[in-house]
């Protein structure tokens, strides 16, 4: 759906781990985070500890949604030693983060066809208003 996804490599014993923070950059403790496979399988949940960390072990590698009641972010996960030279080595998660990624949410047909008739007005009105007919009265 146009989401973000970051590659992460788990950790032998497929660990996959990381951490949420709030808006200053501090520990998220006792946050709730839920680990839910795009495809079917399990939903794995736990807490974060003090420092805002969380760990999930026996992990498969795959695409998951990490959520948090401070966010959601997308991951594709991959087993030890698999993972392309990019991969990150955890997740992170930050609360409020402000960042829009390109959705309009649900606009709905009568949303697309106000937004089509505003991009032709602010086209069709200053065509009207050009007057550059240079009509010759010559007579």
């Amino acid at each position: 759906s146009g989401a973000v996804v970051r590659d992460v490599a788990l950790r032998p014993g497929n660990v996959f781990s990381g951490q949420v923070l709030n808006q200053r950059g501090g520990p998220c403790q006792e946050a709730e985070v839920r680990l839910v496979p795009a495809s079917e399988g399990q939903v794995l949940t736990t807490v974060t500890d003090a420092q805002g960390r969380f760990r999930f072990e026996g992990v498969s590698g795959g695409v998951y949604r990490v959520e948090t009641s401070f966010g959601i972010a997308m991951y594709r996960l991959w087993a030890p030693n698999t993972a392309p030279p990019a991969a990150g080595q955890s997740a992170l998660i930050l609360q409020g983060d402000p960042t829009v990624r390109g959705n309009l949410g649900n606009v709905g047909p009568l949303g697309w066809t106000l937004i089509g008739l505003g991009v032709a007005a602010a086209i069709a009105v200053p065509l009207s208003l050009d007057d550059d007919d240079d009509v010759d009265d010559a007579s």
